[in-house]
């Protein structure tokens, strides 16, 4: 009966996009060459950010709670910060991409 209903509750989440209180993955979103931080209005559809930290040489970091793809992430991203920002993201499962540095 709880599975049941816990299907019920995700699609409804679905539907609606009302994810308050619901677990999401965290993917982990790098900005490389920023030289401010990101604007996370503009990309808050995506879903919930958390800024992490910054280094002194542009590197933004950033948690984002999301049902949404690592592709989908850097479609969205790349408009915003531009074509000279590197935008590098690490799944959920705490696997980089192939080439991550």
């Amino acid at each position: 009966m709880a599975s049941r209903l816990h299907k019920q509750a995700n699609a409804l989440r679905v539907i609606t996009q009302q994810y308050d209180d619901a677990w999401r993955p965290t993917m982990h979103v790098f900005l490389k060459n920023m030289s401010t931080e990101l604007d996370t209005e503009k990309v808050a559809g995506l879903g919930a950010w958390a800024y992490v930290g910054q280094d002194h040489h542009g590197m933004y970091w950033y948690d984002l709670k999301t049902l949404a793809s690592a592709a989908e992430i850097k479609q969205s991203l790349q408009p915003i910060v531009g074509d000279n920002v590197s935008v590098s993201i690490v799944s959920w499962l705490g696997l980089a991409p192939i080439g991550f540095v």
